[in-house]
């Protein structure tokens, strides 16, 4: 017992160890995450909201029973199997743009497809194609420019509907660019789905800038810029640098987001190799990007090349664009247009809606080579058309029939071509007592007939030579240097006169067939001309 008066004894605390101060951490941090979990759940929700768009529920269209007849109609009258059209979109949505189309235009569109047996390709089977590959039947290739929200918001739910995919070219650097760019979160969910692939439409080269001392805009990707500081152009070293270091910035974006390198590039405002400003002889635009893709595409080009084997060969492929103003009618039809056909028609002049005037008089219809319209007026001394300039592109072995009448005595004459826009179209042309055959417009055999006001012209083309009799006994013969899928090509006429005042002749006949060998589009690798390049003697 402790006497009064005694200190009291100092009662010591138990020792806490390392698992209290623990606790009270783990309570500190759980403290501040609830009170964090609002600001972060509402940065998350602004993040979602900012970079996934709503998408829009839209009623599908339905198509008149007249409207899928007539298509249905006429893709039974185009091969089985063809090369297949590339279509080009731009946006979807309500834009006044006259490139933005309405999504009930585009669920019409895809309807109108689906009705009448045709599907789409992805990528991967566009590029299997372009290498060789079989024909797909009935098929199109469906690409979209730039990468605009509009293919989220409207284009994905309309595809799922039709069991379509799509392929959109991507500026990278104006991906997550809101509110018109997709973001990289849509792209991501987009590819989850199955229904799109992403392909190249530059880092940051679609647009344009001065390409000249004078200022003149153009694209940054198809020309030198013009370096105002120091008053010069690029060097050609410093573009290719450039587009170069352009292209593999755009592959790292692609890899960044866990897509595939992509495999074609679509040209920015399609201003593609012809109107860049390098010099000449010289490597090319296209054959920087050919190091990196396995083709090109555009929507205009001095070339056009639908998407079969020449084109392959070229690396560059033409795309039908659609526009605001494309209706399902209007798209069917050019499909048919673009389609590949055989070398097979016994009367062409009988078809006038499946030619197109070249020769720049602003006329319209074939009259003039007939004999049953109005000759040209005013100073014009040619006029020319070509048959199913789009569909015919790949036409590689075919024989041409045609009488030209109406010839006069040295004041005028008519010519056949064959290899249509090929590197070497070849014109037969006739006189009254001259032929003259001309190989990409230079002259290279001359053959002198019986004067005649009327001439009957074969044309045999068969791989890389072209042999031509005239009247069954007079014979010119050239053979080309090129490959074969470089000189592959449609026919096209041509009627002209030697001065004012004088005679037009006239084609009364005209007939083009097929001969044995490979179909026009049909997926069966072509072979490679070798070619001597020189005329034969008359046989």
């Amino acid at each position: 017992m402790e006497s009064p008066g005694a200190p009291t004894a100092t009662r010591r605390r138990p020792r806490r160890g390392p698992g209290h101060f623990a606790a009270r951490a783990g309570l500190v941090f759980l403290a501040l995450a609830v009170l964090a979990l609002p600001f972060y759940a509402a940065a998350e929700y602004y993040q979602y909201q900012k970079y996934m768009s709503t998408q829009a529920d839209t009623t599908a269209v339905r198509l008149t029973s007249a409207d899928t007849a007539s298509w249905a109609t006429a893709v039974r009258n185009l091969p089985a199997t063809s090369a297949p059209v590339v279509l080009a979109y731009h946006d979807i949505g309500y834009s006044h743009s006259p490139y933005v189309v309405t999504p009930r235009a585009f669920d019409a569109q895809l309807a109108a497809l689906q009705k009448a047996g045709y599907r789409s390709l992805t990528t991967d089977e566009f590029v299997q194609y372009l290498n060789g590959g079989p024909t797909p039947p009935r098929s199109v290739y469906i690409t979209f420019d730039d990468g605009p929200d509009g293919l989220w918001v409207y284009g994905d739910r309309i595809l799922a509907r039709h069991h379509m995919h799509g392929s959109v070219f991507l500026i990278t650097g104006q991906v997550d660019r809101r509110p018109y760019y997709l973001s990289w979160r849509e792209i991501d969910r987009m590819a989850d789905s199955g229904r799109w692939d992403f392909q190249d439409h530059t880092r940051d080269l679609h647009r344009r800038a001065a390409v000249d001392a004078s200022g003149r805009q153009a694209s940054v990707l198809a020309n030198r810029m013009w370096l105002k500081d120091r008053n010069r152009l690029e060097t050609t070293a410093e573009y290719e640098r450039r587009v170069t270091d352009d292209i593999k910035r755009s592959f790292a974006d692609f890899a960044h987001h866990g897509l595939p390198k992509p495999r074609v590039f679509a040209f920015p405002f399609s201003e593609a190799t012809e109107k860049a400003n390098l010099p000449k002889p010289g490597p090319t635009l296209q054959d920087l990007l050919d190091r990196y893709f396995t083709a090109t595409v555009t929507n205009h080009s001095s070339r056009p090349l639908t998407a079969g084997r020449r084109a392959a060969a070229a690396r560059v492929v033409q795309r039908l664009e659609v526009v605001h103003t494309t209706t399902p009618a209007h798209l069917m039809n050019q499909i048919a247009q673009w389609t590949q056909v055989a070398p097979s028609d016994t009367a062409p002049l009988s078809r006038p809606a499946l030619w197109t005037r070249n020769d720049g008089l602003a006329q319209q219809g074939i009259g003039v080579l007939t004999g049953q319209g109005s000759a040209p007026s005013g100073h014009a001394r040619y006029a020319a058309a070509d048959y199913r300039n789009m569909s015919s592109v790949d036409w590689s072995s075919y024989q041409v029939d045609a009488t030209v009448t109406g010839l006069g005595n040295g004041t005028n004459q008519g010519a056949v071509q064959v290899r249509n826009d090929s590197l070497e179209p070849v014109a037969v042309s006739v006189s009254r007592g001259t032929l003259i055959l001309s190989a990409d417009g230079r002259p290279v055999a001359e053959r002198a007939l019986a004067p005649a006001v009327e001439h009957r012209i074969r044309v045999t083309v068969s791989g890389p030579t072209t042999t031509v009799r005239v009247d069954g006994s007079v014979t010119a013969r050239w053979t080309s240097r090129h490959k074969a899928a470089d000189i592959t090509g449609g026919i096209g006429l041509r009627v002209g006169v030697n001065r004012a005042g004088a005679a037009w002749p006239s084609f009364s006949s005209l007939a083009v067939k097929q001969l044995p060998g490979v179909l026009p589009g049909t997926g069966d690798a072509q072979r490679t001309a070798s070619g001597t390049g020189r005329t034969d003697p008359a046989v």
